[in-house]
């Protein structure tokens, strides 16, 4: 497609999309003009563009069938409300409906008026959002209450809402307000649970300070923490080449602080009227498809529910429906279990009398298949569970539960274990190869039908880290042939120890109009451990500058997570100058006090010299020590550590050069 190059005569080589943007964007009226490439053409094409307000759609409206309405809000802004109300109403002009299914399963919030209007739409009378200051109180600046309008062409119509985990914030609202109006009820998976207002805050240097302030509460009750539990619950595993995704509703039990509801609130959470499983089986480049609404399972279920016990009153519509829900879940169940059988897992339900299970009668490992994870390298984990307690225990599963985003999460299927019966899951992970030498906890959260059974004691498990490659830059600068013009040489060398591969090499366009940046971007193919290679850039002087310009750039590796931020002063220079890079840091080792305790000893090292570092464990900052960089280009810093093999420390060495570059080691010790 087309490719701009110039706004309003400024280059964009090189320039960040959120600094395009902001140039092309203006009063509505206003005018920009913009050189466009276009595939084909050798020149390229001004064109002129009179600004004006972008309106993004954000409702889609169709029929499913002959008699229900479906429409899918993706977002919520000022115009949403105005557009959902036309796009069903050219629908029931083409013939009547028996309800309405809202999709809301790939919304994250928007506008929360907009989202409130949609709510006004189908409520004749009540209360649908109120807002709540950290204790209770009102919050300036703000509505504390948005009640329903007269205005209600919907009233009639009733309504079922489809959720997921992405579905947030004024979706939330939205499906939760006609929820606790007894007008519609939900469907599908439990959503991400965030009703927090946020005001932001200008601050005197130019940034800004965003807070969360207080609560949205739909009909004055609060969204729990995790998330709303639909009246009817999907619960969706993904099974992908031996891995599995756990449903939505398998969360984990902590929260971040960020999610959690405030105490004084005392949200309550509803249960589920009904639980339906739904098992999807997808190949190693597949995901998740994108389903037409005719051919969605959740759709057509919710539709039928609509054509068969449709009612404004969502309490009614779940009581006349019950009978021919369980006949469905029963269903559910039934497919369900047919395909685990294939992955050799017995997944029989319960029997209604049955005590629930404990974490306490099941012996669980988790091991790898060798001593040490390499860093870079797959490797499987294998977790198994024996029931040593003197009754069954039905539909296992569980999911790895680690401060580690290599482990956490990793979903697991057991199914019917009988006692004294083992099962074990196995499951791949593949750390990154820029790791650290680090002990990760990991342990086990399971859950059955009823929900959490509780959490297994973890396990360290370590992880060897591997050499890698070590990019240091050096620059000179020369003037082009064009007046204005400065060629810039940038020289990289590689004293790691392993090659690095795809380099990338980009300078940043500045923000101001002093500088023109022609060519600043490059990947080197590969950079080998020793070697050095040189590249060339130019860039346009546009004014005299009073002072000698910068311009800031990146050098980045995407296999080993290098990421190094650069800073060249646009000043000739014949000959390069010294070499800038991030202070090492490594383990030197670990010394042994009298008393029998261990300290790690960490060796920081940088030829240009260091000015200053500091330890941290935990929360806990150990030491901060400033240096003279003209005497210092080695340092030790050493760390207490409490080596336990079920526990592991957070360890953190940080270091700064006199260039300002900054290096940091943090570990799982």
């Amino acid at each position: 497609g087309d490719v701009v190059r110039r706004i309003d005569g400024v280059s964009t080589t090189n320039m960040l999309v959120s600094e395009a943007v902001h140039r092309i964007r203006g009063e509505p009226g206003t005018q920009v003009r913009l050189a466009i490439e276009r595939p084909g053409e050798t020149d390229l094409r001004e064109i002129v563009v009179t600004r004006d307000i972008v309106v993004i759609p954000s409702v889609k409206a169709k029929r499913v069938g002959s008699d229900v309405i479906y429409a899918e809000i993706t977002h919520f802004s000022q115009t949403t409300p105005a557009d959902f109300r036309r796009r069903v109403s050219a629908l029931l002009e083409e013939g009547p409906a028996k309800g309405v299914v809202i999709d809301l399963r790939h919304n994250s919030g928007g506008s929360m008026l907009g989202s409130a209007s949609i709510g006004d739409l189908f409520l004749s009378e009540g209360v649908l959002i109120t807002t709540a200051g950290r204790h209770g109180e009102p919050i300036g600046g703000l509505t504390a209450e948005i009640r329903a309008t007269e205005d209600t062409p919907f009233a009639e119509f009733p309504v079922v809402f489809l959720t997921s985990p992405h579905t947030a914030s004024g979706s939330e609202l939205l499906a939760g307000s006609l929820r606790n109006n007894d007008r519609a009820l939900l469907m599908g998976e439990r959503t991400f649970g965030k009703g927090t207002v946020q005001k932001t805050y200008g601050l005197g240097n130019g940034s800004a300070l965003k807070l969360t302030v207080g609560n949205f509460l739909p009909n004055g009750r609060a969204i729990p923490g995790g998330g709303m539990t639909p009246d009817i619950e999907v619960d969706r595993y993904i099974l992908t080449d031996g891995q599995v995704r756990l449903p939505a509703s398998h969360g984990s039990e902590e929260l971040p602080f960020w999610l959690q509801t405030p105490p004084w609130l005392k949200a309550t959470q509803r249960k589920a009227l009904v639980v339906m499983p739904q098992v999807e089986e997808l190949g190693s480049d597949e995901e998740a498809a994108e389903k037409d609404a005719a051919d969605d399972p959740l759709v057509e279920l919710a539709a039928e529910l609509l054509r068969r016990y449709g009612s404004t009153s969502a309490a009614r519509m779940l009581a006349t429906a019950a009978g021919w829900l369980e006949q469905r879940k029963l269903a559910a169940e039934q497919a369900a279990t047919e395909v685990l059988a294939h992955h050799d897992i017995d997944w029989r339900g319960a029997p209604d009398a049955l005590d629930e299970a404990t974490v306490e009668q099941l012996d669980v490992s988790v091991t790898p298949e060798t001593q040490t994870i390499k860093a870079g390298e797959e490797t499987k984990i294998t977790v198994t569970v024996r029931n040593t307690g003197a009754t069954p225990v039905y539909r296992l599963r569980g999911k790895l539960d680690s401060e580690s985003g290599i482990f956490d999460g990793r979903g697991l299927l057991f199914g019917y274990l009988a006692p004294g019966e083992r099962r074990s899951w196995t499951t791949a992970v593949k750390p990154p190869r820029g790791l650290h030498t680090s002990r990760i906890p990991v342990g086990v959260e399971f859950y059955d039908d009823g929900g959490f059974i509780g959490r297994s004691k973890p396990a360290a498990l370590a992880i060897e880290e591997i050499p890698k490659p070590r990019i240091l830059y050096r620059t000179r600068i020369q003037p082009g042939e064009e007046t204005g013009v400065l060629r810039i040489f940038l020289e990289l060398a590689n004293h790691g120890s392993v090659p690095a591969s795809d380099v990338r090499v980009a300078l940043r366009h500045p923000k101001t109009n002093e500088v023109e940046i022609l060519e600043g971007t490059t990947t080197i193919e590969k950079l080998e451990a020793g070697g050095s290679e040189t590249v060339e850039f130019s860039v346009k002087m546009l004014v005299t500058p009073a002072e000698t310009p910068t311009v800031k750039g990146t050098i980045s590796e995407a296999d080993f997570g290098i990421f190094e931020s650069i800073e060249v002063a646009l000043e000739p220079v014949q000959e390069p100058g010294r070499w800038r890079g991030p202070p090492e840091i490594t383990i030197a080792g670990v010394e042994r006090a009298g008393d029998g305790s261990r300290r790690l000893v960490f060796r920081i090292r940088d030829d240009s010299g260091l000015v200053w570092a500091l330890s941290r464990v935990g929360d806990d900052q150990l030491d901060y020590d400033p240096l003279s960089p003209e005497t210092t280009t080695e340092y030790f810093v050493r760390v207490p550590w409490a080596l336990k093999p079920d526990e592991a420390q957070r360890i953190v060495v940080r270091a700064a050069n006199r260039d300002g570059m900054q290096a940091t080691f943090a570990a799982d010790l």
